[in-house]
């Protein structure tokens, strides 16, 4: 039997500002407003705090629920802001917010009935990528990509594979406040997105709203920021495996008993070491990245870094 959509829950929408591009910031903003979910509040984190917020855009854009604004005088990063959102919320479930998306209107109601449905922890959406004309360039990620992390079954245990690699960006996830506030303090050498759906999949599991609710916009096309202070194999694992122990430390440190802290061990080793062999035993749990280090444990470190001269030769600047 359908569960009727439980409407009189508070939800709160949580968003961080930081120097906002105010054409986008009002797009999105107008969107929020457009939701048919009909109980919402706005929390506001300005991670700018030296520039204030124009709040009167905010008044002109929402206009069917409360906006409340907060700041702490300094530059928290997006993990920290969002952080501090998720103590301030009261409401019974929390929505993660950035400052240049579009919401379609059933991205909220759709997710929590998504969640309630499945009796889960938590939801994701699907996503569209818009550019910044605000065409769109993908009209549904989850049905157009081959990679796990974008269309894992709904319900799924993603614990491990999420640790390693992002199974949803942040604005695509809902889920109840209790769960978000379980997951503090976050982790802060990895998105908030990553922490909390590991951390709620301790508590129950993830449901997938698989429709296209949110426009995602990507702008810019500098690339090469993710090979900033790599000059070798070496930087690079030490780069890319800084979050990964991050995470898994954390998380066993929090929760010592559950049953996946063996497997995130496990696989955490079988990367850091780049033992091939473990690599190909743990596929399972790095499904989309196994290959391409096993192609890097391969790889001769002259060839290597060839490869990344060439790379920041043609990467955009």
């Amino acid at each position: 039997m359908t569960r009727t959509l439980p409407q009189h829950e508070k939800t709160s929408i949580l968003l961080s500002v930081y120097q906002p591009n105010p054409i986008y910031l009002e797009k999105q903003l107008r969107s929020l407003n457009e939701q048919d979910y009909d109980n919402l509040e706005l929390l506001v984190w300005n991670d700018s705090p030296w520039d204030p917020i124009d709040k009167e855009l905010f008044q002109r854009c929402i206009t069917k629920f409360p906006v409340s604004f907060f700041d702490n005088g300094t530059n928290l990063g997006y993990c920290g802001a969002f952080e501090q959102l998720t103590a301030l919320a009261d409401g019974t479930y929390v929505t993660y917010c950035d400052q240049d998306d579009i919401w379609l209107p059933d991205k909220i109601s759709g997710s929590i009935r998504a969640l309630e449905e499945a009796g889960s922890v938590a939801a994701v959406c699907d996503r569209a990528i818009i550019d910044e004309n605000d065409d769109v360039t993908c009209p549904s990620v989850r049905h157009s990509s081959s990679q796990k992390n974008e269309t894992w079954d709904s319900c799924s245990d993603i614990l491990v594979q999420n640790s390693f690699l992002c199974y949803a960006p942040g604005l695509c996830i809902t889920l109840r406040t209790d769960i978000a506030k379980a997951a503090i303090p976050f982790v802060r050498e990895t998105g908030h997105d990553k922490w909390l759906l590991t951390v709620a999949s301790v508590y129950g599991s993830i449901a997938v709203y698989d429709s296209p609710a949110v426009l995602y916009r990507r702008h810019g096309k500098n690339v090469s920021g993710v090979l900033t202070g790599v000059s070798s194999k070496q930087d690079y694992y030490s780069s890319r495996f800084a979050a990964s122990r991050a995470i898994v430390s954390a998380f066993t440190t929090r929760f010592p008993n559950n049953p996946h802290v063996r497997i995130l061990q496990e696989t955490l080793d079988a990367q850091v070491s780049h033992n091939i062999l473990s690599l190909i035993k743990m596929r399972k749990y790095i499904p989309d990245i196994y290959l391409f280090q096993v192609g890097l444990a391969l790889c001769p470190e002259p060839v290597f870094k060839a490869l990344l001269k060439g790379f920041r030769a043609i990467a955009p600047k």
